[in-house]
């Protein structure tokens, strides 16, 4: 060997040992798919350049012909290797797919074994000798057939990584571009180099620089992967995103010609890259011309409806203008198929379109709430049963609307359907109204779920009780006013029995014993305490509805006036105020009851009024709607409508309950017996009227009444015609034997 130092061979020495510490670099920090073919290629140049100089150093023609045919198995490997580095750059997996990549390898093995079998055929080299060029003894052979096929074979695959380089330039943004310009340069200075040596182009005859310019590839390469980051930040991570998308991917040229589709715009459009020469943006995109204009000066998107196959489909279009300095180049088109989403929300909206429809319509209260409890919807009905303005709920938790003690409950309940996925039914509610007063309801709730199985929100029906359970208590009430009146009644007709008896005695004692003094006043007591005892029946039996009553065309008016003028006569703190209705219907009624029933309420109001007050007695001609009609028991018809209304200390609810139940008084012990609202109960009900009660403690308490108005063909009764005397028999009928004998014993 003669080792010499010369700029020849420096050159080759420092493209050893760049390639070599480019190879050793990037694969230290490799970070891409792309990373092995790089280093394949640098350790392929650094060996080249390597076994070149060792050709150079050998001092005879045996050992020079060794080191040139072992640079054929670099030489024949640099072409492919740098095809597929590029074709990994440039995502054209297509080009260096594994079947094309062992055809392109074929040519160059076999030239690898006619190289060293060479000496038997001359196929490659027809003759070998050696060059004196001071201080160089160089290599010169004489190329035969297999050596120029190879060589084209070569140029053509550089060509195609060049023209691949190009494309990937003139299309890539213009961050990458410092990138494909260092491999273009890269690529590019090999074939100016093997061009010389071939053709023995002065002043570098017989010598192969072509290693020698790989030192300019490797300064190339190595500025793009350290000064652009070459093989961290390409291309290859957006190709490899866009191949995957879903999203079909098209860029045309300003002529509106496709120059790239993924995929995805393949399958779509039913055609390959190869044919896609054939495609324009008008044969793809229906309405494009439409488009074309708004898009040369900013992106555009919108909807578009494009065939397939028998049915339309719908996308999301979504176009970009590719432009440098201001200059047009081409659109970035990418599409979306929505119609699978699209035909989702026309069926969503069409449900929800339903449901808001019978919703808004629904005699029911109708509302949603989220996972949290509150509500994202509320129908009319809500706004009309409760209150509350729809919008003034949205947003809103459902214990903003109860009770705080019925909080814990109904949070139990909520959790059970959005937790447990129960399905709850028949769930009685309480709710407070925008005024303050409480509403019932009956619940149903169910959890509505998405495609996912997970709770979407918890629908709820509510169904407004109130009514019902007002009338259920009237009806309770009027089932225990009624069980007490049979009680009383009962009661009351036997103890009256009692009473008679012991009356009828004392008659007969008065009779049959002399007229002392002391004795006959003690009769007189006891008969006294024995009307006493029978008022209070009297009054039981007008509760109980089993009085004797004589109905007669009565003026109400004449009536109220008269007992009013007689009632001022007894309380004079009182204010009294008569409103009366000019041409009020008389009614048909016992005189003697009503005028009980006046008194009553009156004592009753002057009692409320310890310190006075005013006392307003008000009458008029009323026609009740159906359902007051039907929640009072009334008749259909019209009604006189009598109002008591005093200033006096009100009454609670609980109260007003329970007033007109029997013995039951406010009062202290021994100042009242609890009948008096009683038996005016029980004559409204006989005369098939109604009466109701309204009252607020401090607010005073005011008592309507109503009896059917008469008919104004009912005539007065003529007078009552004097008993006249004679003779005859009087027949006695009772069930009480002692009653029999009593009266047996009055007659002569």
């Amino acid at each position: 060997m003669h080792w010499t130092t010369h700029p020849y061979t420096v050159s080759l020495f420092a493209a050893s040992v760049i390639s070599l510490s480019l190879a050793g670099s990037v694969w230290k920090t490799r970070t891409t798919i792309n990373t092995r073919s790089f280093v394949v290629l640098m350790l392929v140049i650094s060996l080249w350049a390597t076994m070149h100089i060792f050709e150079l150093a050998a001092s005879t023609l045996a050992t020079k012909v060794f080191w040139a045919n072992m640079q054929f198995f670099c030489i024949v490997l640099v072409p492919p290797t740098l095809l597929t580095f590029v074709g990994r750059y440039t995502r054209r997996d297509d080009v260096i797919s594994t079947p094309r990549m062992a055809l392109i390898l074929l040519l160059p093995l076999l030239i690898v074994a006619l190289v060293w079998t060479n000496g038997f055929h001359s196929w490659v080299f027809t003759g070998a000798e050696i060059v004196d060029q001071p201080p160089f003894r160089l290599l010169y052979r004489h190329f035969g057939p297999g050596f120029w096929i190879h060589t084209a074979y070569c140029y053509l695959i550089m060509m195609v990584a060049t023209i691949m380089l190009i494309r990937s330039m003139v299309i890539a943004p213009m961050r990458y571009k410092g990138q494909v310009i260092s491999l273009l340069i890269g690529v590019s200075v090999p074939w100016v180099g093997n061009f010389m040596y071939i053709f023995n182009i002065p002043p570098f005859c017989n010598f192969d620089i072509t290693p020698v310019v790989f030192t300019i590839s490797g300064l190339a390469f190595g500025w793009g992967v350290f000064h652009y980051r070459l093989l961290d930040i390409v291309p290859i991570a957006y190709d490899l995103m866009i191949n995957n998308m879903q999203d079909a991917v098209f860029v045309f040229d300003r002529h509106q010609r496709v120059l790239e589709l993924n995929p995805a715009a393949a399958q779509r459009v039913g055609h390959n890259r190869k044919s896609m020469a054939e495609l324009t943006a008008d044969s793809l995109i229906p309405g494009w011309s439409s488009m074309a204009g708004p898009l040369e000066t900013g992106g555009i998107r919108q909807q578009v409806c494009l065939p397939n196959g028998n049915q339309d489909r719908y996308y999301d279009l979504v176009g970009t203008p590719l432009k440098q300095a201001d200059q047009l180049f081409g659109y970035l088109v990418v599409l979306r198929d929505i119609t699978d989403y699209r035909n989702t929300q026309l069926a969503l909206a069409d449900s929800e379109q339903q449901f808001k429809s019978l919703s808004e319509k629904a005699p029911i209260v109708i509302c949603t709430l989220d996972p949290r409890g509150v509500f994202t919807y509320v129908n009319p009905e809500w706004e009309r049963v409760l209150g509350y303005p729809r919008q003034w709920v949205l947003n809103r938790h459902f214990s903003e609307f109860v009770l705080p003690y019925h909080l814990e409950s109904y949070t139990r309940a909520f959790r059970k359907v959005r937790d447990d996925l129960e399905v709850m039914s028949g769930f009685p509610i309480k709710l407070v109204h925008a005024d303050g007063s409480r509403r019932f309801f009956s619940a149903s709730a169910s959890p509505n779920l998405d495609t996912d199985g997970k709770i979407c929100n918890v629908i709820c029906l509510l169904k407004d009780q109130t009514g019902e359970r007002e009338l259920q208590a009237q009806l309770f009430q009027s089932q225990k006013m009624e069980a007490i009146g049979t009680l009383a009644g009962g009661v009351a007709h036997d103890f009256n029995n009692l009473l008679m008896g012991i009356q009828a005695n004392i008659s007969l004692v008065r009779m049959e014993v002399s007229k002392g003094k002391k004795f006959m006043e003690r009769l007189d007591n006891i008969e006294r305490q024995i009307q006493t005892g029978a008022s209070l029946t009297r009054q039981l039996l007008g509760y109980a509805r089993k009085g004797k009553y004589r109905p007669t065309l009565l003026c109400l008016n004449q009536l109220i006036q008269e007992t009013l003028a007689a009632f001022g006569r007894t309380r004079k703190q009182i204010s009294l105020h008569f409103d009366p209705h000019k041409a009020l219907p008389r009614i048909q009624a016992d005189q003697g009851q009503m005028e009980l029933v006046l008194l009553n309420l009156l004592v009753n109001a002057s009692d409320a009024m310890p310190s006075g007050g005013v006392l307003t007695v008000k009458t008029d001609l009323h026609a009740p709607s159906a359902a007051k009609k039907q929640t009072m028991e009334l008749s259909p018809g019209d009604y006189v409508h009598l109002q008591i209304t005093d200033t006096g200390i009100g009454m609670d609810e609980k109260t007003q309950k329970r007033i007109f139940e029997p013995f039951f008084t406010t009062k202290e012990m021994g100042q009242g017996t609890g009948l008096g609202l009683a038996s005016v109960y029980g004559v409204v009900k006989n005369h098939k009227g109604a009466i109701t009660v309204t009252s607020k403690p401090g607010h005073g308490t005011t008592f309507d009444l109503y009896f059917q108005a008469a008919a104004e063909a009912c005539q007065i009764p003529a007078d009552i015609q004097h008993l006249q005397s004679g003779n005859g028999r009087i027949g006695f009928v009772d069930h009480e034997p002692e009653l029999l004998e009593d009266e047996k014993a009055t007659l002569p």
